[in-house]
């Protein structure tokens, strides 16, 4: 009889280790579901700040007309961002994008193509693009 009874709780013990290990088991699987989830934000958060600091100073067309104080209409806009673009093509420079609500996306030039862009057309280089070099 008493060897039942310790079988019984063997038995008992045994399906409540399983039960344990079994519950072990799946939050060790979650937890790593969520640090392989942690390790992929933490790339794209690494890309995303590596990209901003490539594009550190980059100015679409119509903020670059507040930082020398122009007003240029749209035609002057679309001739304006076409020299841009020839410059960047010119000294190999990528230009960047950002999202706009009226054109759906408008490029950006980075800070020496804009200072370029100045000293070609005879325009007061901003304070900010002084110390800009290639």
């Amino acid at each position: 009889m008493k060897l039942l009874k310790h079988n019984a709780h063997v038995a008992q013990g045994l399906s409540s280790l399983t039960a344990f290990t079994i519950g072990l088991e799946e939050r060790t699987n979650e937890n790593s579901h969520r640090i392989k989830s942690l390790e992929e934000g933490q790339v794209k958060t690494q890309q995303h700040i590596k990209e901003a600091d490539r594009t550190r100073g980059f100015r679409s067309v119509a903020a670059f007309s507040k930082l020398v104080d122009q007003y240029w209409g749209e035609k002057d806009r679309q001739d304006i961002g076409k020299e841009l673009s020839k410059l960047c093509r010119r000294y190999g420079y990528r230009r960047g994008e950002i999202p706009d609500e009226r054109w759906n996306r408008v490029y950006t030039y980075p800070p020496f193509i804009q200072k370029e862009w100045c000293l070609r057309n005879h325009v007061p280089v901003p304070e900010e693009l002084q110390d800009v070099y290639e």
